[in-house]
C-alpha cells in the first residue's frame, strides 16, 4: 500500500489527474486505503455519487459493503457513477462492474474533435477498362501475398469450428 501511495502522491505532486480502479478486498466506505486516499484529497466516485448506501461489489458479500471503487483526483467529478448488475457485463464474474462519466475537458483540457472520415471513392464498373485495371491489380497483390495457395490449403484442412490458428490465418 505504501509503494501506491507514493506513486500517487508524487503524480498528484506533478499535477497529473489520477483514476484509480481498485479491488481492495476491504471496505472502500472505511479503511485504511479509503482513509489514505482521502488524505491525497482524492474521492470515491460510485460513493460519492450514490453516498454510503451503494450495493456489494462483490457477489459473496451479503452486508452491501463495496470493496470496489473508482477513486478521482481533486480536479475530477463525476457527471454520473454506478454500478452494473452481476453477470451485465461480464457473466459469471464474482464482482460488478464500475463506471463514471468524466467530461473530456477534465480528462484531457479539451473537447476532443469529431473524427472526420474521408468520403469514399466508389470503384466505377461501367468503364471496362477500369474494371480490367483493378483486376490485374488485385491479382498481382494476390499473388505476391500467395493468396490463392494459402486459400487452398485453408480450405483442405479446414473443419468447423475453426481452430485458433486457422482464424488467424484466414484473417491475416
Amino acid at each position: 500500500m505504501e509503494d501506491l501511495l507514493q506513486m500517487l502522491r508524487t503524480s498528484l505532486q506533478q499535477g497529473i489527474h489520477l483514476i484509480l480502479l481498485i479491488d481492495d478486498n476491504s471496505t472502500m466506505k472505511n479503511s485504511d486505503l479509503q482513509a489514505k486516499l482521502q488524505e491525497l484529497d482524492m474521492q470515491e466516485a460510485c460513493l460519492s455519487w450514490h453516498g454510503n448506501n451503494g450495493p456489494a461489489t462483490f457477489r459473496r458479500n451479503k452486508n452491501r459493503t463495496p470493496i470496489d471503487g473508482i477513486w478521482l483526483s481533486k480536479g475530477l467529478s463525476p457527471k454520473f457513477s454506478g454500478y452494473l448488475d452481476y453477470d451485465s457485463l461480464i457473466p459469471g464474474a464474482e464482482h460488478r462492474c464500475l463506471w463514471t462519466d468524466i467530461t473530456f475537458i477534465q480528462a484531457f483540457g479539451h473537447n476532443t474533435p469529431p473524427t472526420v472520415r474521408s468520403p469514399m471513392r466508389g470503384l466505377h464498373c461501367k468503364d471496362p477498362r477500369i474494371v480490367e485495371n483493378h483486376v490485374k491489380k488485385y491479382e498481382k497483390l494476390a499473388h505476391q501475398h500467395e493468396l490463392p495457395k494459402r486459400v487452398a490449403l485453408l480450405l483442405s484442412v479446414a473443419k468447423a469450428p475453426l481452430s485458433p490458428e486457422l482464424i488467424r490465418e484466414y484473417e491475416a
